[in-house]
């Protein structure tokens, strides 16, 4: 049901891409799963449980998965579009060392982001700066034109593993 715009990225388990949801009039980040995923039950079960895994999550330093589906085979989810590079591209980019307080403060939403998916049972297991996005503050202009506010958002919960009843102190 989505209208495929262009291939955004690709990883060991799926592809994704810039999609229109012609339903809801938005952009969507649509991940699928490669051919060899679709064809092995267990890396299509991994693959659904990414979408379980982030669909527990509500934090601003999370990339929200708006919906996930099936139909046999065919599985799908979509996230949130969140235009901006990974955190491995702007490092790349950077010509000197990061300023201390803006490492600081991009560790401590990380930070925040995974002690929220411990505490509701979602261990990520693949935290590297390519599966941190970076998007521009929604606090207005001038706060977006400076760089010091990029907002980190962790995404690929594809190696998540879902602790069941346990508690947030129990998780850790």
């Amino acid at each position: 049901r989505f209208e495929i715009q262009r291939r955004l990225g690709a990883g060991g388990v799926g592809l994704v891409y810039l999609a229109r949801d012609p339903r809801l009039g938005r952009q969507v980040a649509l991940k699928v799963p490669r051919l060899e995923t679709l064809a092995d039950e267990e890396l299509r079960n991994r693959f659904l449980r990414e979408a379980e895994a982030a669909a527990r999550l509500s934090h601003p330093n999370v990339v929200p998965v708006l919906e996930s589906g099936q139909d046999e085979l065919l599985c799908y989810i979509a996230a949130e579009d969140c235009e901006g590079p990974t955190l491995a591209q702007w490092l790349a980019a950077q010509v000197g060392p990061v300023p201390v307080r803006q490492a600081a403060t991009i560790v401590r939403q990380l930070s925040s982001a995974v002690q929220h998916a411990h505490s509701r049972g979602v261990l990520h297991r693949d935290i590297k700066p390519g599966n941190v996005l970076l998007v521009k503050s929604s606090a207005g202009e001038e706060a977006a034109a400076d760089p010091r506010s990029l907002v980190p958002r962790l995404t690929d919960f594809g190696m998540a593993k879902l602790l069941e009843n346990q508690g947030p102190d129990e998780t850790h």
